[in-house]
């Protein structure tokens, strides 16, 4: 299986996350890419049978949570018609609905979004390693008929 992660990352949490959600990916046999959002390989992008994207949250502590970096996740992710997509988010103390803004950006992109997670600073390597463990278990790529 062929997986590409892209990550949009203002402190380097979220491209700490998307790396190692790759390595434990990868250590599981597969093939895995992992990009910055400005950074795509869209020949990569277009044989991938998986996606996964991943930002971080942006907004106060309380209120007004949207996904950091969404500008620049619509402005360089391709559209993506109905590829398997799963999605991540990293936070420092509330989410909030990020995850859920999220979702309807790869929607727009025309995402088959399956699942999503958010991911807290303070367990991020080991959430991480249990997200990719989660996607492996719950993604089921078609097969193809020879």
């Amino acid at each position: 299986m062929k997986v590409v992660i892209v990550y949009e990352s203002r402190t380097g949490n979220t491209e700490r996350a998307a790396r190692v959600i790759g390595t434990q990916i990868q250590r599981s046999g597969h093939d895995v890419s992992v990009f910055p959002t400005k950074g795509i390989d869209l020949d990569a992008l277009s044989d991938a049978d998986l996606l996964i994207v991943g930002t971080w949250t942006d907004g106060l502590i309380v209120a007004g949570h949207r996904p950091g970096g969404a500008g620049n996740i619509a402005k360089h992710l391709p559209e993506v018609w109905d590829m398997p997509t799963y999605s991540f988010v990293t936070y420092a103390v509330k989410p909030g609905n990020v995850l859920r803004g999220v979702k309807r950006l790869l929607e727009s992109k025309g995402a088959d979004v399956r699942g999503g997670l958010e991911l807290g600073r303070r367990h991020l390597d080991s959430d991480a390693l249990d997200y990719a463990e989660q996607v492996l278990r719950d993604f089921k790529p078609a097969t193809s008929k020879a």
